[in-house]
């Protein structure tokens, strides 16, 4: 349904006499469904409570940022764009989608300031890929995590129009964090004074790409890309 229909009913639209086109909240009524496909405008109409722990694969756009495209990434099955407020509509079932997404796309994110804790305190253990972009809130994309390993299959990690971002890490983290990260980008992130600290940079043996756009402000200079050999 991702190309086909937008118009979901709100949430409790019956009571109010609405209730002409269909609810999510049908949804949960499919006990066997395994595959889902779904572009949702208004984070608002989506209730809390959905559950997705039973899906398999999924490509589920939430916000009126995201246009949609038939192209797939044969390399992912789960894929999860987001722009919403994250204090007003986190509810159980996006961080359940959360949990188990391996690309991830993340526009806004008002109330945000740091993307591992606020939105996932296990490390996004199947991330593959991820975009963070248009966050005027977010200081860092990991904050101190001690614990398990921070993005541990994460393979490509984007960021754009940080402006208040200082760190992509912020404290210590498990060694294995980011050990998979091939591909780096930035842009216009002017607050941001250096990728990573040494004792994360060293861990980062399959780092092959980087790229520095319009960062006019830090250390890392205006714009650069190299491949590193």
């Amino acid at each position: 349904m991702g190309n086909s229909f937008v118009q979901w009913e709100a949430d409790g639209a019956n009571s109010q006499g609405r209730g002409r086109n269909a609810s999510l909240r049908e949804l949960k009524q499919l006990s066997n469904l395994r595959a889902l496909h779904l572009h949702i405008q208004d984070a608002q109409v989506m209730p809390r409570d959905m559950f997705f722990e039973k899906l398999n694969s999924y490509k589920i756009f939430i916000g009126d940022k995201w246009n949609w495209s038939s192209k797939y990434d044969l390399s992912t099955s789960r894929t999860l764009k987001l722009k919403i407020n994250a204090n007003n509509y986190l509810g159980h079932g996006v961080r359940t989608l959360l949990k188990m997404t391996e690309d991830l796309s993340l526009e806004g994110m008002n109330g945000v300031r740091n993307v591992l804790c606020e939105l996932h305190e296990d490390g996004f253990p199947h991330l593959k890929h991820l975009l963070v972009q248009d966050g005027f809130e977010l200081l860092h994309i990991v904050n101190s995590f001690t614990g398990k390993p921070a993005f541990p299959e994460l393979e490509s990690l984007v960021v754009r129009h940080l402006i208040n971002l200082e760190k992509i890490c912020h404290g210590q983290f498990n060694v294995e964090s980011f050990s998979k990260l091939r591909i780096l980008k930035i842009k216009k992130c002017d607050r941001l004074e250096y990728l990573f600290a040494s004792f994360v940079a060293k861990n980062l043996t399959q780092l092959q790409e980087i790229e520095v756009i319009d960062c006019c402000f830090s250390k890392l200079g205006g714009v650069g890309a190299f491949t590193l050999g």
